[in-house]
């Protein structure tokens, strides 16, 4: 049972920008649109359970404070700046480009 995912293609859908994400999972497929945020959200919890990585694994790695910050991040209602994306690429040891879009 192997799973598969396709990430990219951009449009903009009634003037907002939406990231397609196409997943094949026991021979289904699936799309989902997602906004930028949802989007990271996303890549993070992929890469958290390819890497088996707890949220207080990744607030200590990443050098965070406060934990709720990686709980927002994972709701795709948290607005970022890059170094939090840094530091969450650190804290899962993987590279912006595997969180990003673009």
């Amino acid at each position: 049972m192997e799973n598969k995912e396709v990430i990219g293609f951009v449009v903009d859908i009634n003037g907002k920008r939406q990231y397609k994400t196409t997943f094949e999972k026991n021979g289904y497929k699936q799309e989902i649109w997602v906004n930028l945020y949802e989007y990271i959200a996303y890549r993070i919890k992929i890469l958290q359970k390819i890497n088996n990585i707890s949220n207080s694994q990744l607030t200590e790695k990443g050098g965070f404070s406060n934990p709720t910050i990686i709980s927002r991040l994972k709701a795709g209602k948290h607005a970022f700046q890059i170094d939090t994306i840094y530091r969450i690429c650190l804290g899962l040891g993987c590279k912006s480009s595997e969180i990003l879009p673009f």
